[in-house]
């Protein structure tokens, strides 16, 4: 049972890591564990501490087998476990908003004394926070167990994928259990702004902004929305929203400053987009000016044509067992590539949480995130399509505002056929609808333009066959010329150099 004390020092005000200006209930602590699935009985097996994983409290099957191809893990664990807690739920929350909120965990479950929480759509998507409404479930004034089941067997996802790819894999990140990264409650109004997102324009002169806003009360709700940046007039939106609705309102075309900052690796200027509702509810995003694409075989920034010098992580973090969720980690991490002239991160079949964007926004790199696949026909199967089609959407909405997330490849060494090459390029022109300032790939490294006879195009980022590495599943196609002398790729389409960890 939690103290008044405990209860307050936890209860604190916040600008919080999505840039939403309310309140926060902090849930880190210890938990009760089962490892099973969830039941209204639950049989506790001993208490962890979380934000961390079954690995980090030394919870699992001992382990005493140790690999020669691989780091070993003291302990493992694959299914569903249970982490359960009370705490108390002030009175002053009632008539707002509670949303549970995990940075990043697997699969998910939740139950507020006893009740199944609908689950949000990214309940599983592993790359982006999991936010469940757990609003119409709390007892204000009383105390209120809350269960969190995580399962990382992944049932009706596309397993195999998965535990192949970095986000996953025993040979670097591993596949953990548990839930990592922030860990708490969010206490906000009814009527409030839920996200917001920055695109620069083609011009660099100005942005369209998306704001998603919610109206949670049962009563019509008229109000007014209001955008301002630093040094640039502010603009006002009407908002008409009906009970219960949720909408997404876009304004198209925002000035900026006269003399804006192009962000860049050798200039990094950052700016604040402050949306806010006459409610009071108000939201800060912060986003960078620049312009990253690809012409006459070369990749430019801002129009001026740059070199990437890129190093693939695989998500090697021995010490944790997964990535650093905090800033300093990736600021060690990000310096020293720095240092050795590193310019472009690559991360293998994986997406980094919101730190490292964060810190390569601040230091100038360019971050290529990637699926969480790494198998030869991702999209063979209607599990996997949905999967894949769901987790892409879900980044480009979680780390829309980034300057540095500048590309994004489909996984790791994918093989197409005609069916499945027809539904990657599919989805890459649904994602340049929905973000056309990034590039997209169909995926990194060797095996694509192995069936089918298909051709890159000179704005997907291609990764190809070396003299060294030959192509593993037959000759190359047009696309590829003279491999035997290291000529890889026409010049019209641009390449990235890569070392690995």
């Amino acid at each position: 049972m939690d103290t008044n004390k405990e209860i307050q020092e936890r209860y604190i005000p916040t600008h919080s890591r999505d840039g939403w200006q309310e309140e926060s209930f902090d849930l880190s602590g210890r938990w009760d564990v089962s490892l099973s699935a969830y039941s209204s009985h639950m049989e506790t097996e001993g208490q962890v501490w979380l934000p961390g994983t079954l690995d980090t409290n030394k919870k699992g099957t001992p382990n005493f087998h140790r690999a020669e191809d691989k780091l070993s893990r003291y302990f493992t664990y694959t299914g569903p476990a249970t982490y359960q807690r009370t705490i108390y739920a002030n009175a002053d929350w009632a008539g707002k908003n509670v949303q549970l909120y995990m940075e990043r965990s697997r699969q998910t479950a939740v139950w507020i004394n006893g009740l199944a929480v609908p689950a949000p759509q990214t309940a599983n998507i592993l790359p982006v926070p999991q936010r469940y409404d757990i609003t119409p479930y709390l007892q204000f004034g009383q105390e209120n167990t809350i269960a969190v089941q995580v399962d990382n067997s992944y049932p009706g996802l596309p397993k195999d994928a998965i535990l192949r790819s970095h986000m996953a894999t025993e040979e670097t990140q591993t596949n953990w259990n548990g839930i990592v990264g922030a860990f708490l409650l969010q206490i906000r109004e009814p009527v409030r702004i839920a996200g917001v997102r920055v695109y620069p324009k083609g011009d660099l002169q100005s942005v369209r902004v998306e704001a998603d806003v919610v109206n949670g009360t049962k009563e019509m709700y008229d109000g007014r929305l209001t955008f301002r940046c630093a040094g640039a007039p502010a603009r006002d939106m009407q908002v008409s929203l009906a009970a219960g609705e949720i909408k997404t309102l876009t304004l198209a075309d925002y000035a900026m400053p006269d003399d804006v900052q192009l962000w860049s690796e050798f200039h990094t200027p950052l700016y604040q987009m402050t949306v806010r509702l006459d409610t009071g509810s108000a939201f800060t995003q912060t986003f960078g000016m620049r312009a990253f694409s690809a012409a006459d075989g070369h990749f430019t920034i801002n129009g001026q044509k740059t070199f990437l010098r890129s190093e693939a992580n695989c998500a090697v973090f021995p010490l944790t067992g997964y990535a650093p969720m905090d800033e300093a980690g990736w600021e060690k991490l990000f310096t020293t590539y720095q240092s050795y002239g590193v310019n472009a991160v690559r991360f293998h079949s994986w997406c980094p949480p919101e730190a490292a964007f964060r810190v390569a926004d601040r230091l100038g790199l360019y971050l290529q995130p990637e699926l969480s696949d790494w198998d030869m026909d991702m999209f063979a199967t209607g599990e996997r399509r949905d999967y894949y089609a769901k987790e892409a959407f879900a980044i480009l909405r979680e780390y829309a505002s980034h300057p540095s997330f500048v590309m994004l490849s489909f996984g790791n060494e994918p093989q197409y056929r005609d069916d499945t090459y027809a539904y990657a390029d599919g989805l890459i022109e649904a994602l340049k609808q929905q973000d056309a300032t990034r590039l997209y790939s169909p995926g990194s490294n060797i095996l694509y333009d192995t069936f089918g006879g298909i051709t890159p195009s000179p704005t997907r980022i291609i990764i190809p066959p070396s003299p060294i590495r030959p192509c593993p599943c037959g000759e190359p196609t047009a696309a590829w010329t003279g491999l035997s002398t290291g000529s890889i790729l026409p010049a019209r389409s641009p390449l990235m150099s890569r070392c690995r960890n």
